[in-house]
């Protein structure tokens, strides 16, 4: 909620992120590498910004059923988008961050890929930087100060416009790592991402719509 939005659009933008992915590597012919950092690192935020200077900085301060209303319109619209760019050709599996067949090992008697090592490990990041950000640097500082309050923020010479556009570039960077890394676990279809949202939207209700390691156990 550092957005001071609650998007329901972020499985959609997973599931852009993932078949933009897709393109590149298997239609395209691009390397793991080149497909995944221009999908993550370039696209994704880009697209983070342009849903926000479109319309998530004018819901910020809308009532919150306008809010809801307008990220769900966004979770359809983007899926349709996709379909328009890239067709819809079937599609048997999903590639990940490692070439398949994912290498599988052995923990504790349970089977476990390569890809589903990745998404534990990129989620440990996640809550440790990611935490670390928001409560110990001037950065967390003030992306919270905003949500608070972006007019006193403001009077402390913070452009809240500034910091929002980061915020939603920055949180599309995460949907879209995690639409690449889950799509070969639930596979390629934009109804897996939305199921996937409704599962994570009770596990973030759960967790009292703050505490993000609590949401993770209750995933889990």
């Amino acid at each position: 909620l550092s957005s001071g939005i609650l998007n329901f659009a972020y499985a959609a933008m997973a599931f852009f992120m993932a078949r933009t992915y897709y393109y590149f590597y298997i239609q395209q012919h691009w390397n793991i590498a080149a497909a995944a950092l221009v999908c993550i690192f370039l696209i994704g935020p880009g697209l983070g910004i342009v849903l926000w200077a479109v319309l998530f900085r004018y819901l910020s301060k809308s009532a919150t059923l306008v809010k809801v209303v307008g990220t769900v319109g966004v979770s359809v619209t983007i899926p349709a988008v996709t379909v328009l760019l890239y067709g819809n050709p079937p599609i048997i599996s999903a590639p990940g961050l490692v070439p398949a067949p994912a290498p599988s090992y052995r923990v504790l008697g349970v089977g476990i890929t390569l890809d589903q090592i990745i998404v534990l490990a990129c989620v440990v990041a996640i809550l440790v930087v990611g935490g670390a950000i928001l409560n110990f640097t001037r950065v967390g500082l003030v992306v919270r100060a905003i949500v608070d309050s972006p007019a006193l923020a403001s009077t402390m010479g913070v452009n809240p416009s500034v910091v929002e556009a980061g915020v939603s570039a920055v949180t599309a960077f995460i949907a879209g790592l995690v639409g690449i890394m889950i799509a070969p676990i639930i596979g390629l279809n934009s109804q897996y991402y939305t199921v996937l949202i409704a599962s994570a939207f009770a596990a973030v209700l759960l967790a009292g719509l703050t505490r993000v390691g609590r949401a993770v156990v209750f995933s889990l």
